[in-house]
């Protein structure tokens, strides 16, 4: 039952019928799990391969009658089956086939006219050549919704799940922690050196971001008697961060310094960040990866 969950999941995210929470927890599975991604790959290419209306019919109505299966075979070890037995075993067999290549012309069939009264006259619709005008005397016909074919997705060499605008509109509490500037902790003054505020970063060929994180806190000589804490979040949902991590103060000549990096496998993005020491807040910032095209 999980394997059809996940068909019916991976479906729904490629026809764009998932819910925006739903979709966003797609967009970051396939973000971090490999697997998942190519499974997501594999979909899309099978909708891409089996979009024509007429065999993706047939390949649901065939799915149908062949869910029920053929009879099992008798154990290798009873005797051998009667003529008769593997003769309706046959039977079955192109029975199925049979009722498979019915359903197939059925579907293949055009949809029944509507019928006409009697001194009605039926509208016709003049042809047109290639790159000619619309008559003006022409009548729209009206497709039967049954045979529009799924839409078709372009193929792309970039992710499946490309950069959302939403993903980039600035979040209003997180800008005013940005724009309020550094502070001080304990008569220590904290300044960041690493990223810069509003810094851009490009993902490399594996979707993954190298960031750094540094800086120094000046002060009174000694070992820093703490350990800040890093947090990262979205632009969206800014009470949960999406990775916290403790910093290692190490002494230097100018006073306590920190220097992490970071290997980021996050979806193109605005994304904040805040230093903090026990829930005090020392400094916040932001950075973008990738962007959104034009």
């Amino acid at each position: 039952m999980e394997k059809f969950d996940l068909f019916d999941l991976i479906e729904a995210y490629l026809d764009g019928t998932l819910p925006e929470e739903k979709r966003r927890e797609v967009e970051r599975r396939m973000a971090e799990d490999e697997i998942f991604r190519r499974e997501v790959e594999l979909h899309q290419e099978l909708q891409d391969n089996f979009s024509d209306p007429g065999r993706w019919r047939l390949r649901s109505a065939l799915a149908q009658v062949m869910e029920e299966g053929l009879p099992p075979d008798e154990p290798s070890f009873k005797p051998k089956p009667s003529f008769s037995n593997s003769l309706w075993k046959w039977i079955i067999f192109f029975g199925i086939v049979l009722v498979g290549i019915v359903i197939w012309y059925w579907l293949q069939s055009p949809p029944d006219q509507p019928t006409k009264k009697p001194g009605e006259t039926q509208p016709t619709v003049q042809p047109s050549a290639p790159g000619a005008g619309v008559k003006a005397d022409t009548i729209p016909v009206e497709i039967p919704k049954e045979s529009v074919p799924p839409k078709q997705k372009p193929k792309e060499n970039s992710y499946i799940a490309e950069a959302d605008p939403a993903d980039f509109i600035p979040n209003p509490s997180m800008e005013a922690l940005v724009s309020s500037g550094l502070r001080s902790f304990e008569g220590l003054t904290f300044s960041m050196t690493s990223p810069s505020n509003s810094a851009e970063f490009t993902p490399d060929k594996k979707g993954e971001t190298s960031v750094r994180f540094a800086g120094v806190l000046e002060g009174p000589s000694g070992e820093p008697p703490f350990e800040p804490v890093l947090a990262i979040f979205n632009n969206k949902d800014v009470a949960k961060p999406l990775i916290s991590l403790p910093l290692e103060l190490k002494k230097d000549a100018v006073g306590s310094a920190f220097e992490v990096r970071q290997r980021l496998k996050f979806l193109p993005g605005l994304y904040y960040f805040t230093i903090e020491q026990d829930n005090e807040l020392m400094y916040a910032g932001k950075f973008t990866i990738g962007g959104v095209k034009k």
